[in-house]
Parts: structure tokens; sequence; C-alpha cells
């Protein structure tokens, strides 16, 4: 192989690692505003195993988890039995929307509109542990 034929070779598979870098970055969470623009449509039932813990598992289980119930206020919210006390009183829904007097969860920024609808959506439907 000759070095030109080298070069050629060497910049396709940079440029293909970089076509794939790219796209992958693109489909983040963040999109989600952007591919459900306006109102997001309602799924037919949201499931908490399904739509609802891994919302919680990756926004909030940082700071409110039982493995260490000091940090977060000793606000745990893993688990179904522990996250729907806080179902019940309306905390968990008004501090995702800053409602009420309560502080924005979680702190590093509101779920987006989509994440937000779903778990409305799952209480509305009485946050059955389905």
């Amino acid at each position: 192989m000759t070095n030109n034929n080298r070069f050629w070779l060497l910049n396709c598979t940079f440029l293909s690692v970089f076509v794939l870098i790219l796209n992958l970055s693109s489909c983040s969470q963040d999109n989600k505003e952007e591919l459900f623009e306006g109102e997001p449509e309602p799924l037919e039932m949201v499931s908490y195993l399904t739509n609802v813990v891994p919302l919680i598992q990756s926004n909030c289980l940082g700071c409110h988890s039982a493995a260490d119930p000091s940090f977060g206020a000793g606000h745990i919210l893993e688990g179904y039995d522990n996250l729907k006390v806080f179902v019940d009183d309306g905390r968990l829904i008004n501090v995702l929307k800053n409602e009420n007097g309560f502080s924005l969860m979680p702190p590093s920024g509101s779920l987006v509109d989509f994440d937000i609808a779903l778990i409305e959506q799952w209480i509305d439907e009485g946050a059955e542990d389905n």
C-alpha cells in the first residue's frame, strides 16, 4: 500500500469516526424538546417500571437514594413505596414544575416538558405500581 493510499484510508477512518460521534451526540435527551414541539402527545398508558423508574434513576437517585439517606434532605425516592409518598402529597410534581413554593428539582435544571408530562400522566392515571 502506498503512502498516498494510507493517507486516504486514515482520513476516511477519521472522518467516519467523527460523523459517528456527531450523530450520537445529536441523539441526546436534550433534544426531546425539539422532537416533541408543542404539547407532548400522551402515551396510551404510562408504566411505572418502563417510563417513570428510568427518569427517577437518571435524574433523582444521585441525591435521593437509600444508599445515603442523609444526602438529599433525607427524601428517599428509591422504590415505589418511597416515591408514592411524594406523589400522594403533591411534592413530586411541584418540585418538577417549580410550583407552589417548592424549589426546582433536579437542581441541575428542569426535566424536559415531555418527561414531566410522562410523570404527570402516570400520576393522573393513579400512579400505579405497574
